[in-house]
């Protein structure tokens, strides 16, 4: 019976740390990074291998749709809870939730600005 409040109050000191350190900063750190990739990806500045995880809506279908024409990636159907947390799948959703102006920003220095000052407009960083 100890053992079981002893491990309660460990898990209570990991969440007031985490919230002491402003945990939320390291997520939108890490998203951040995420959309970097992604930017680095759809403008041919990774390897290959990085490059065949995602793909515009233009490429899938065959007809001309609102999704097609905007600029946006494919976002892959997760069959496991696991894959939600992959670059493969996360990096097409942040992708997708970025403003036209942001996703088609003509060099990295401009596209780390803009997605900055969005992450920090909506108090994410």
């Amino acid at each position: 019976m100890l053992s079981g409040f002893v491990v309660i109050l460990h898990i209570l000191h990991l969440l007031v740390s985490f919230s002491s350190i402003h945990y939320y900063i390291i997520k939108a750190t890490h998203k951040h990074y995420e959309i970097m990739l992604v930017y680095k990806a759809v403008n041919n500045e990774l390897p290959p291998y990085m490059r065949q995880m995602f793909a515009y809506c233009s490429e899938q279908s065959t007809r001309t749709t609102r999704q097609s024409t905007s600029n946006k990636l494919v976002v892959p159907k997760p069959h496991l809870e696991s894959f939600r947390r992959s670059l493969a799948y996360r990096g097409p959703t942040a992708w997708n939730s970025l403003p036209v102006d942001i996703r088609t920003a003509p060099t990295l220095a401009s596209f780390k600005r803009l997605s900055v000052l969005l992450l920090t407009s909506m108090r994410i960083l």
